[in-house]
């Protein structure tokens, strides 16, 4: 932000490996057939549409991980009503994995919120899900990327795959949450300091690009101080494909308000960054957010956050920095004000991209 605007957040990080709350119940429900590449071998995965999202049983997962990459096994706790996941541990099966039922509408009575704590190899972890048949159903590529397990969407053939997506093969991607320990960033009235907000986002961004096998690396830790100075260095030195940085905007009159995002400022009339953030403004559209116009601005004093995108343009690798909501708006703060929202944010994000990325291809 700039050193003008104000905002506090105190929120919970809604990364991967921090607890959230249940998924809401859906508005749509489908039986559904969802074919998979698994490690090279063509599989059924037996699975429910809900809300145009595809989610696994289970110990579906675990059957077909079993003696593969990213094999774990499954421990239900009745009285804690906890799912504990042991990665690299040895499956059970219990003789109903994967099996065969028609597609087609279900019943959304069926579906319900679980009220169960799952933990990954002890640690206490959010996942969307949903409790059908008394069995769990997980969010595929929710799974996959708290697995550490490469997972991308082929559209031609329509499939997932598992073990990562081509267009991030040998890239490097750097994201950066701003601000952070000492430097909170801005305030808002509603939710805290904008360096919660910004880590939480770029964690889960971080997340999901790992999962398809893109080398990522990220500039802090939570509740981390790191200099512009030092990541403006690390720019530099690392020379990545592609930097993102994280940031969540306020204004001294408060009365601004969408998502807007800055390219730099070689590219105005056309570019890298240009292009990565228009695709940003589609994805952000396509959630209901109004957008802003993309800025090209550069602080002559050079002691601003917009140093990253000079520094990225110094080793001619694109940049952008992404202003998703001002929350110090009396309405638009609510576009982040949950776990669910800051997720969405996120998604968003990597969907561009991934785009991105297949555009350069």
């Amino acid at each position: 932000m700039k050193p003008i605007h104000r905002f506090t957040l105190l929120l919970l990080c809604l990364c991967l490996f921090l607890p959230l709350p249940a998924a809401a119940a859906p508005a749509a429900a489908l039986r559904y057939t969802q074919s998979a590449l698994l490690y090279g071998e063509e599989t059924t995965f037996y699975s429910y549409l809900l809300d145009s999202e595809n989610y696994v049983r289970l110990r579906d997962v675990a059957w077909y991980f079993w003696g593969r990459p990213g094999a774990f096994s499954v421990d239900w706790d009745p009285e804690a009503r906890t799912v504990m996941l042991t990665t690299g541990g040895e499956y059970m099966a219990v003789g109903t994995e994967n099996t065969p039922h028609e597609p087609g509408p279900f019943p959304l009575d069926s579906v319900l919120s679980p009220t169960s704590t799952l933990l990954i190899d002890g640690q206490e972890v959010f996942l969307r899900s949903y409790l059908i048949d008394g069995s769990h159903y997980y969010n595929l590529r929710d799974l996959c990327a708290a697995l550490g397990v490469p997972v991308w969407w082929d559209e031609t053939r329509r499939l997932a795959v598992v073990g990562g997506n081509p267009v991030f093969e040998g890239k490097t991607i750097l994201v950066d949450a701003g601000h952070g320990g000492r430097e909170q960033g801005a305030l808002s009235e509603w939710l805290g300091p904008e360096e919660a907000l910004n880590y939480a986002v770029a964690s889960r961004l971080a997340a999901l690009l790992r999962a398809d096998g893109c080398n990522v690396v990220e500039t802090r830790g939570q509740d981390e101080t790191v200099s512009l100075r030092t990541r403006m260095e690390r720019i530099t030195a690392l020379r990545p494909d592609l930097v993102v940085s994280v940031h969540h905007n306020a204004s001294d009159s408060h009365e601004y308000f969408g998502a807007t995002v800055l390219a730099q400022i070689g590219d105005m009339y056309g570019g890298p960054s240009l292009l990565l953030a228009e695709l940003l403004n589609e994805q952000y559209a396509a959630l209901g957010r109004p957008v802003n116009d993309i800025l090209f601005r550069q602080n002559a004093a050079g002691n601003d956050y917009y140093g990253l995108l000079r520094a990225a343009a110094g080793v001619s690798v694109p940049a952008v920095i992404s202003e998703y909501a001002f929350i110090d708006h009396p309405e638009d703060w609510m576009a982040v004000d949950s776990p669910e929202e800051l997720a969405a944010e996120a998604d968003a994000i990597y969907r561009a991209v991934v785009e991105w990325f297949s555009m350069q291809e």
